[in-house]
């Protein structure tokens, strides 16, 4: 026995037109998501790289620490003597009792600047407004003395610690800054100077 199927012309063009459309949704789909997947790929890759070039900077950083660390351990070429001791103490607390009541004008009138000829001045009008300036973009709520490191008649560092927020924290590092001094002795009298590489004998680690 045979079975003829006899399907409608119309109803056979709706099916193919049906096939075609779904043909060209699925093909989208997946150029969408071929696209997708690439631009994921792109994102995770620079992220990558991203992760990498921090991760160098820290590496960087930690072994420029350690290297800077073992320079310090070169023994100073200068021996204080008790004066020496005491001298140095006074000035720092005064010029520390000056920062923290925030007495910038009195405390640029008893900084030192030494020049290359080893002569030793006063900060002059120019350099003291300077200073004012710079430093009064912050108000000063306490300070603290991180070290102090004597190595020679020029290449010294006084760090100071500025509490620049009333709720910062010394022991979190949070809304602190720091600031270098360097006592220099010159004819035998010592003298706190503004750290700066510049100056005379002045090396960025010892």
């Amino acid at each position: 026995m045979i079975f003829v199927l006899l399907i409608d012309k119309k109803k056979i063009s709706k099916i193919k037109r049906k096939i075609i459309i779904q043909t060209i949704v699925d093909h989208k789909a997946n150029k969408y998501k071929i696209k997708y997947n690439q631009h994921k790929n792109k994102n995770i890759m620079k992220k990558n790289l991203l992760l990498l070039i921090l991760l160098t900077i820290v590496i960087a950083s930690c072994t420029e620490k350690k290297d800077s660390s073992k320079l310090f351990l070169r023994p100073p070429s200068i021996t204080l003597s008790a004066q020496d001791t005491t001298e140095i103490n006074q000035k720092i607390q005064t010029h520390i009792s000056l920062l923290k009541e925030n007495k910038l004008n009195e405390l640029a009138d008893v900084l030192y600047y030494l020049q290359e000829d080893n002569t030793i001045n006063s900060l002059n009008d120019e350099q003291k407004a300077s200073f004012v300036k710079g430093m009064s973009l912050f108000k000063i709520y306490d300070v603290k003395i991180k070290h102090l490191i004597i190595r020679s008649e020029y290449n010294n560092e006084l760090c100071a610690t500025l509490k620049i927020k009333e709720d910062g924290d010394f022991e979190k590092n949070y809304g602190v800054t720091k600031f270098y001094f360097n006592p220099v002795k010159i004819d035998g009298v010592w003298y706190i100077t503004i750290r700066d590489k510049k100056n005379k004998g002045v090396e960025r680690a010892y």
